[in-house]
């Protein structure tokens, strides 16, 4: 007896557009009309002078961070470079009796590297003039933080950072010393460090330091997309983070990772499983909604079901989250989700070229190619999948090829948008419920 054979040939081509728009709002808050987006907000203080003798340097502490959310911590300055006094400037305050102070106020990007994003350029919240904001900017590129963390995991952040030119009432520097760029002093001739350095006199006589301002805060706004809000035990929120280690065949195996779902699949290793939620049998798809970063996937009019959806074309290395929502709780599922519904998020954590490359039973081989661009979101990123095996059984066997791509922009200063392409092509055998015989 021969089971007839049925070759499916799928191709399957996504061409998706997201735009998140993030509109300030108060209390330290981000709006978004499509999907909320949270600014978590803490204010740290920083000092950002240092009363120097010549003038020569202007510095700014490094923050000490203030109480946060308990899942958001703001980025911690771990190298600084001083600002230098624009030697023309120098002078120009040195011959007033009032020794004017100028303050540059900057506001700039830390990357999840922790390093000055360059994709966002500097902006000056507050200009002391273009020589003072030249420094101040040329000094900012040079910092270097621990990155602002959300859940453990290294995020983007927004900072103010404030600098304070002053020099004391009276100084005796030679500003031509004092330029960006300029050589070092010889061997035995106080140079700007020297004058930096030095305290000023104290005692009977000694002129008397100007008296500082209050020291301005440092405002670091965090942002990222807000969940859902629970619907409660049966609302899911898994981050895939160090689970990704475990070997998966495909998408569909992450679904596992919450409890009550069983996988299925009786059409041949390229056909979708059948999802069985809490022990309702929701088949492959047709009664459980299964969407990507929000676009549902689900095939209406699919010969294979009403519903029917293909998870194969995920790549599961570019999962970063799943939400799991066991039954109809949320107003936003669809009508699919009868049994429930479930969202791929999708991000790549890892900077780089990443190759993998699984070999296992049954003739199975898979390779895995993943780009993560340097100094870009986690959302940015691009990978290929090619995958093949000859299948649990007689007629079986499956070929499979993928790739996807996202870019994560800023709109603005509070906007985000995301284009995601998809390509996946496939064909399988899926065994036959006929004999042979039945038909000749």
């Amino acid at each position: 007896m021969k089971a007839r054979c049925t070759r499916v040939v799928h191709t399957h081509l996504d061409l998706q557009l997201a735009v998140l728009v993030a509109v300030a709002g108060g209390a330290g808050s981000v709006a978004n009309a499509a999907d909320p987006v949270r600014a978590a907000t803490a204010t740290v203080a920083t000092t950002a002078n240092v009363e120097a003798e010549a003038g020569a340097a202007v510095e700014a502490r490094p923050p000490a961070p203030a109480p946060a959310p308990a899942d958001v911590r703001p980025p911690e300055v771990v190298r600084r470079v001083d600002a230098v006094f624009p030697p023309e400037q120098l002078a120009a305050a040195a011959a007033r009796a009032d020794h004017p102070d100028t303050t540059v106020i900057l506001q700039l990007t830390v990357s999840a590297s922790g390093a000055v994003d360059d994709v966002d350029p500097i902006s000056v919240v507050e200009s002391g003039g273009a020589a003072f904001d030249a420094a101040a900017v040329h000094a900012a590129r040079g910092w270097l933080f621990r990155p602002a963390m959300r859940a453990g995991t290294p995020i983007r952040s927004l900072i103010t950072l404030p600098f304070r030119f002053a020099i004391p009432p009276t100084s005796t520097a030679s500003p031509s010393a004092l330029a960006l760029g300029s050589p070092p002093p010889p061997p035995g001739a106080p140079g700007p460090a020297d004058a930096t350095v030095r305290p000023l006199p104290s005692g009977p006589g000694a002129p008397a330091a100007a008296t500082a301002p209050p020291d301005p805060a440092l405002d670091v706004t965090v942002r990222g997309r807000r969940p859902p809000p629970s619907r409660g035990a049966s609302d899911f929120q898994i981050r895939v983070a160090a689970l990704a280690e475990v070997p998966r065949a495909n998408a569909s195996e992450l679904l596992k990772l919450a409890p009550g779902i069983l996988l299925t699949n009786e059409g041949g290793e390229g056909h979708a499983e059948q999802i069985f939620m809490r022990g309702f049998d929701a088949r492959e798809g047709q009664d459980i909604e299964l969407t990507v970063g929000g676009v549902p996937i689900n095939e209406s009019g699919n010969l294979h079901g009403n519903g029917y959806a293909d998870t194969h074309f995920i790549v599961p290395e570019l999962v970063e989250s799943l939400r799991v929502l066991e039954g109809p709780f949320d107003p936003r599922q669809g009508n699919y989700a009868v049994a429930g519904s479930a969202d791929y998020a999708l991000g790549l954590a890892e900077r780089g070229l990443t190759a993998r490359v699984t070999d296992g039973s049954f003739g199975t081989r898979r390779v895995v190619g993943l780009w993560g661009p340097p100094g870009e979101s986690t959302h940015t990123f691009g990978g290929a999948e090619l995958a093949r095996t000859s299948g649990f059984g007689q007629n079986r066997d499956a070929e499979r090829g993928s790739a996807m791509g996202q870019y994560e922009g800023r709109l603005g200063d509070s906007g985000t948008y995301r284009l995601t392409a998809q390509s996946y092509a496939t064909h399988f055998h899926s065994a036959g419920v006929l004999r042979e015989d039945d038909y000749r």
